[in-house]
């Protein structure tokens, strides 16, 4: 059946909303309620999603991929029994039937004359075609650790499935969509911004309120980048005064690409220089995060096919009894990742995502649900609020290390003004890209890079991180009213982190009822 006008799958989550409502909250705890809210948001997201479906080509964005999830699903499966292998082949072959889908998806979107931009199309191909070189390469093979309980003789025969099943099914499926695209790219429309289809600016406010998290239109989230911007250009200048810099700008930012702290390095050296920084930083992070786990999480090199899903990095929540574990990429050790020094770590690890990992798994929150679908805005706000968190810590003394946080946090505030821009105000990709260029130390071609992956392919992504941030630090300041001396931050930041990655407006919804809850402990008599 044609996939745009496939009724069934809008039909189950119908089916499966009416369920929900028939759930009565009075019977709920306040985290089994939250569970209950991030579920009506994820279908109610599903449902409205439906009325755009010709117009959404998430499915050739590397950073939204439901590849990514299929994968993530793989890794983690558990091994235990001849029936797991057999289900695992399984799977795998599920990742051949999507790739097939994809394409078909593309060719019925083609049949309504809607095509992705050329942007879209070339970064897509390119992807593809790691992916395969990768598969072919056999970084996504199960590893020998998660069979090695197993009979020799079943692991063997699974070892010749698992190698039959990639070279018969998953590589001819992914060259198969890859030569697909290059008889697509010559229909593919020239620029690249959501404005020009038709109902593109209704799916564009779509897409920001569901990955924002908030009700926000675009002219306000517009506005809501250029004063963070604002913000930080004020803050960066002061930076430049204590730096003692009279020059320009762009020749500061020349030179802080010389320094030899901000060359790029290979990844050992970042793991090793990390590891080191987090053990120094322990004490003060401890005094302003409330609690830290008794060892470092484990940091540690991503993988090739980690990577390529993960470019940034990635964060594995711990399993029992284990560490979550920080998967570090070369972009760490580029030049930008280098120059935004400390905050990359502390945004990644204590007190960032890390740190929320651990604490989601102590309270039972690392729900599957939470795990493949956190909330954008939440998981990204979290992350570089805990930026500023390290800040409140005073480990921002060095004040490159201020220009470095505060370079990344400019370039995020430049993401959200970029996607407004380019995908609702029509801008072209020079306007798009001027924008960010003043919060990079990158290459002209890096810079272009990170704009296709995270502007062009994730219309109302590119926020999410400051929104999210704004956000938390607007909560944390309306618990601080409530609360009043009986606030404690450190109470707080667990409590947030406890509740994981939930949309914001559950998040919001829940502190509600724990500041209620926080005034009736300290109201009844022991």
């Amino acid at each position: 059946m044609d996939a745009l006008t496939d009724r069934r799958p809008l039909a189950l989550v119908q089916r499966l909303r009416r369920s929900l409502d028939a759930i009565e909250p009075g019977a709920l705890s306040p985290r089994d309620y939250a569970t209950l809210q991030t579920l009506r948001w994820e279908l109610d997201g599903a449902a409205e999603a439906r009325a755009y479906v010709t117009l959404d080509f998430s499915l050739l964005a590397p950073r939204l991929t439901p590849l990514t999830e299929a994968f993530q699903v793989l890794g983690a499966y558990p091994l235990g029994s001849a029936q797991a292998l057999e289900d695992y082949l399984f799977l795998l072959d599920g990742v051949s039937l999507w790739l097939l889908d994809a394409r078909g998806a593309l060719q019925a979107r083609a049949a309504e004359r809607v095509f992705a931009s050329a942007d879209v199309t070339r970064s897509a191909r390119a992807f593809l075609v790691r992916l395969r070189d990768d598969v072919a390469r056999g970084d996504f093979r199960v590893a020998d650790a998660r069979v090695q309980a197993l009979d020799t003789a079943l692991v063997r025969a699974f070892r010749d499935q698992e190698a039959e099943e990639s070279a018969r099914h998953v590589q001819p499926a992914i060259d198969s969509l890859i030569r697909y695209l290059d008889t697509y790219t010559a229909r593919a429309l020239p620029r690249p911004g959501l404005w020009q289809y038709p109902g593109g600016k209704e799916f564009y406010r779509h897409l920001l309120r569901r990955n924002l998290g908030v009700e926000i239109e675009p002219e306000e989230a517009h506005r809501a980048g250029l004063s963070e911007l604002r913000r930080v250009d004020s803050l960066l200048s002061v930076v430049r005064r204590q730096m003692g810099w009279t020059g320009s700008i762009r020749a500061l930012h020349d030179s802080l690409r010389l320094l030899p702290q901000n060359r790029a390095v290979p990844v050992d050296s970042v793991i090793a220089r990390a590891r080191a920084e987090l053990l120094r930083a322990r004490d003060s992070l401890t005094a302003h995060a409330g609690w830290l786990p008794p060892a470092l999480p484990t940091i540690r090199g991503a993988t090739a096919g980690e990577a390529l899903f993960s470019p940034d990095g990635d964060v594995v929540p711990p399993a029992t009894g284990e560490n979550p574990q920080v998967l570090v990429t070369q972009a760490w050790g580029t030049v930008d990742g280098r120059a935004e020094g400390p905050s990359l770590l502390y945004r990644w690890t204590w007190p960032g995502l890390a740190l929320a990992a651990t604490v989601g798994h102590k309270s039972d929150a690392g729900n599957p649900a939470l795990v493949l679908h956190p909330s954008i805005a939440t998981r990204l706000g979290w992350s570089e609020y805990a930026g500023s968190l390290a800040g409140e810590a005073g480990l921002y003394a060095d004040p490159l290390a201020a220009y470095g946080r505060l370079l990344h946090e400019g370039l995020n505030a430049a993401l959200l003004v970029s996607d407004t821009g380019l995908h609702y105000f029509g801008w072209s990709r020079a306007q798009a890209v001027a924008v960010l260029r003043p919060y990079s130390l990158a290459s002209e071609a890096a810079l272009d890079s990170l704009f296709v992956e995270r502007v062009v392919q994730t219309p109302g992504v590119g926020g999410a991180a400051t929104i999210g941030a704004r956000e938390h630090a607007a909560m944390r300041a309306w618990m601080q009213r409530v609360l009043g001396p009986r606030f404690d931050a450190a109470a707080w930041h667990h409590e947030v982190m406890s509740l994981g990655p939930v949309p914001l407006p559950v998040l919001a919804s829940y502190l509600e009822w724990w500041g209620w809850d926080q005034r009736r402990r300290a109201a009844t008599p022991r």
